[in-house]
């Protein structure tokens, strides 16, 4: 990891008590409503109206695939226009993945993070200091949390990341 991904990237991992936004925990706490015991929700039990006030535009979407390599591939299936905003307006970026959007300081950090996530079929969260949102680079806060079509294997990723100054 340079030092600009270290500067820019901090992961809090599992250790959830450290998210800093009320967005990032309400969304948790929705994802943690609809989970049950040891099974995994759904794509199909997210429902949008019962997102945290605030978190719509900064949440996406994306579909995790196996790269037989021992990885993950983990394309868009839909961006939060204002998460992503200055790379998704007039794009189409749905089955394109993080690294042809962000910049190598930006996604090669969340990929690993989000990688854990795939892993342990458990979120992970994390900060920084610059990403550029729609109204230019502000300090951030992030969470991906696992969803899964049969339950058990994580295929998705529901995530958000917002700007820590609103």
């Amino acid at each position: 990891m340079s030092n600009d991904d270290k500067e820019n990237f901090r992961s809090y991992g599992h250790d959830l008590s450290l998210i800093k936004d009320d967005r990032i925990k309400a969304l948790h706490s929705y994802w943690l409503s609809i989970h049950n015991g040891d099974t995994l929700p759904s794509r199909r039990q997210i429902d949008p109206l019962q997102f945290p006030k605030g978190v719509i535009g900064y949440v996406s979407m994306f579909d995790v695939i196996d790269d037989g390599q021992g990885g993950y591939r983990i394309p868009f299936r839909i961006a939060g226009t204002m998460a992503y905003g200055h790379n998704v307006r007039l794009k189409n970026i749905q089955g394109r993945e993080l690294h042809e959007v962000l910049t190598p300081d930006e996604a090669g950090p969340t990929v690993r993070d989000w990688s854990i996530a795939v892993r342990t079929r458990r979120p992970v969260a994390a900060t920084g200091t610059a990403f550029w949102f729609q109204f230019g680079p502000r300090p951030w806060e992030a969470i991906a949390l696992p969803l899964s079509s049969d339950g058990e294997t994580v295929d998705i990723l529901l995530t958000a990341r917002v700007p820590l100054d609103e």
